[in-house]
């Protein structure tokens, strides 16, 4: 308890001697709101769980906010041009390659870059397994680096294919359109917990690309004095046990009935 009284009362003097910053000028407009970039739809799992821990952080922050939802690799590129604020949760390396983004340095959850088969592959335990047997055709999703760095420097244009979700690389395996596909644990998770997930293909995972990796918020440069309040802000919930009680609720709201 004593230690939540602490980051509260920390809190609350970073917010103050920020508020200049942040609030608006007497009989001025409404400050417009944030728009925060989303890859996954608010009824998935890992969709859910991001927007209340974002609404609640913005909503003690008193800093207006919205989502826009759009496929990963296109938000990425709206996050370059300047056209969202900031993105609910990616990789360090998202914020290596996209440097006009900081990174709010709070981890939200780890994830894990994997590939993925429709069923065991004996012998074949690394990517240069995949790579030497030249008959194999690969899959993963678009904007997901952590596929994107590993797999194009190996594999030429003619045996990957680019897709928007993780559901449409299932697909493909399903089908046998592709032999493997790559996607990070959290994408898989929102499409497994999807009622169309939950009746078709149950991957096998032939194996990691790398250990885990942090999950984190990005803002972008502009906004540089408010990662700091962020920060503090997911800090103090996180204490709190809410990413937790969050967690439950969107598992709750996204299992079958």
């Amino acid at each position: 308890m004593a230690r939540l009284r602490f980051l509260s009362r920390c809190l609350h003097c970073l917010s103050l001697a920020l508020l200049p910053v942040f609030a608006p000028a007497a009989n001025s407009k409404p400050a417009a709101p944030l728009i925060m970039g989303a890859n996954s739809d608010e009824s998935s799992y890992i969709g859910s769980w991001t927007r209340m821990i974002h609404r609640e952080a913005f909503r003690r922050m008193q800093v207006p906010m919205e989502f826009t939802q759009a496929p990963l690799k296109r938000i990425s590129l709206m996050a370059e041009q300047g056209a969202i604020d900031g993105e609910l949760s990616r990789a360090p390396a998202y914020g290596a390659a996209h440097p006009e983004m900081l990174l709010v340095d709070v981890m939200l959850m780890e994830a894990t870059f994997s590939i993925y088969t429709a069923k065991p592959m004996p012998g074949i335990g690394r990517i240069e397994d995949l790579r030497d047997k030249g008959n194999l055709q690969g899959a993963y999703t678009r904007g997901v680096i952590g596929c994107e760095n590993v797999l194009q420097p190996m594999f030429a244009p003619n045996r990957l294919t680019a897709v928007p979700a993780a559901k449409n690389g299932l697909g493909m395996l399903a089908i046998g359109h592709a032999d493997f596909f790559c996607d990070s644990s959290t994408g898989m998770l929102n499409a497994l917990k999807a009622e169309a997930g939950r009746k078709g293909l149950q991957p096998h995972k032939l194996f990691d690309l790398g250990g885990k990796v942090a999950l984190s918020p990005y803002l972008h440069k502009r906004h540089a004095a408010l990662v700091p309040v962020f920060a503090a802000t997911l800090k103090q919930m996180k204490a709190e046990g809410l990413f937790e009680r969050y967690w439950l609720e969107a598992e709750k709201m996204t299992s079958p009935p």
